[in-house]
């Protein structure tokens, strides 16, 4: 069978089981990819996982095993998710690099959320010299920004950080990508917990913070956004 360039979601659906009926493994694994990450997107997550094991059924394919560990992962079944992607990139062609740098960067999340941290450093960084390689610099600015908010939250890394996360900005800005939004809002973040963490008069404004009534709260976060600049400054 050949997919057109404008089928419809029923029409790839029907593609897809016909092909699981006809052990048409490249058929039904391309089809299960492709909508088994649109579904993802759309938090159609058990959609996703449904259509993902269908096709594992009859073929191990690297694309429907990532795919289904981005569903698992949203709903929340963490370790089944580990599995597959770890599945995903032991089965990942050598050439298709594009994949194998999403997959480890998805599975350094995982690493990251149970708290194995440096596990999680090692797996961007991976995948940060895998997405320079081919040249993704889309994911490169997004693998940057995990990688630069993971150093700050669990190492207080906060030098190696913003650098990180000053670099992701910047590529993002370039590309007009929305996701500069939050990369700003991590950077703003992350240079008020540097101050927190480095400044004794920060610190002792912060806990006043609770017990202060109007005036002396908007005085407070006045004196902090000095401090910031200064610290910026500095």
């Amino acid at each position: 069978w050949e997919e057109k360039e404008t089928s419809t979601e029923e029409e790839k659906l029907e593609i897809h089981r016909l092909g699981l009926l006809g052990r048409e493994i490249k058929i039904a694994a391309e089809i299960a990819s492709v909508l088994g990450n649109r579904w993802k997107n759309q938090s159609r997550f058990r959609e996703a996982v449904k259509l993902c094991k269908s096709t594992l059924d009859i073929t191990e394919d690297y694309r429907v095993l990532h795919s289904l560990a981005r569903s698992e992962k949203q709903l929340g079944d963490m370790e089944l998710a580990k599995q597959h992607y770890q599945q995903a990139l032991e089965l990942c062609l050598q050439e298709d690099e594009t994949e194998k740098a999403t997959i480890i960067h998805n599975l350094a999340g995982i690493y990251a959320q149970q708290g194995d941290v440096s596990q999680a450093i090692s797996l961007y960084q991976q995948s940060l010299e895998l997405k320079e390689k081919i040249g993704d610099v889309q994911g490169k600015a997004i693998t940057l920004a995990n990688l630069g908010k993971l150093l700050a939250d669990e190492k207080q890394d906060f030098t190696t950080a913003l650098n990180y996360l000053q670099q992701s900005l910047e590529i993002l800005l370039h590309l007009k990508s929305p996701d500069a939004e939050t990369v700003e809002e991590w950077i703003l973040e992350v240079r008020f917990n540097q101050l927190l963490h480095q400044s004794p008069e920060a610190q002792q404004l912060y806990q006043q913070l609770e017990s202060a009534d109007e005036d002396t709260r908007n005085q407070i976060f006045s004196r902090l956004r000095e401090l910031m600049d200064e610290f910026g400054n500095g």
